[in-house]
């Protein structure tokens, strides 16, 4: 079942996520279109999408492994990963990874807080879908679904505003430049 699990989150998940970060840096400007979140699969870089994630994850799942602070350390270094797969496909896998590494740099603990911020309103629907399941007498029971996904929107959306900073920073200082991010 674990390799079952690892298969289908590296060669679909992975890819889809990357896609979900394409729609949403899109869609700040309005142009996003539900194919975007399939981009990583009808680009011709699908490969080279699933080879990258898969380092950055297993980079965070061995460092993880030594304690618990090391894996978020790597998780938050690797943070941009994807959203710099998505915005240039043909970016080698190691230099998406050093230019995510060096736009995290003095910033993993600003960006574990606005993570956090969101803990609050997943909890709000957790029991929003509890308090109609109650009071139907758990005859209509809302699919997770429905409520949740508002509120992971909101939290994609925001995570593309901070990306969207953290490249114009990239950017201007010179850690990446123009051809290695090329824009939405």
């Amino acid at each position: 079942i674990v390799c079952v699990q690892f298969l289908i989150g590296s060669f679909v998940s992975a890819p889809v996520g990357v896609g979900v970060d394409n729609f949403f840096m899109k869609n700040r400007k309005g142009e996003g279109k539900f194919t975007d979140m399939f981009s990583a699969f009808t680009s011709g870089k699908y490969m080279k999408t699933v080879k990258s994630m898969f380092i950055a994850n297993i980079q965070m799942y061995a460092w993880s492994l030594l304690f618990v602070i090391p894996g978020w350390i790597k998780y938050y270094q690797l943070y941009f990963v994807s959203y710099i797969m998505a915005e240039n496909s043909d970016i080698t896998p190691a230099r998406a990874r050093e230019i995510s590494k060096k736009m995290t740099e003095g910033h993993k603990w600003q960006i574990f807080v606005l993570e956090l911020s969101f803990l609050g309103w997943l909890i709000l629907a957790t029991l929003l879908m509890m308090l109609i399941m109650i009071c139907s007498c758990f005859i209509l029971t809302i699919p997770s679904e429905l409520v949740m996904y508002p509120v992971f929107a909101y939290q994609y959306a925001t995570f593309a505003e901070l990306y969207a900073e953290r490249r114009e920073y990239a950017l201007m200082t010179g850690i990446a430049t123009a051809d290695e991010l090329r824009g939405f």
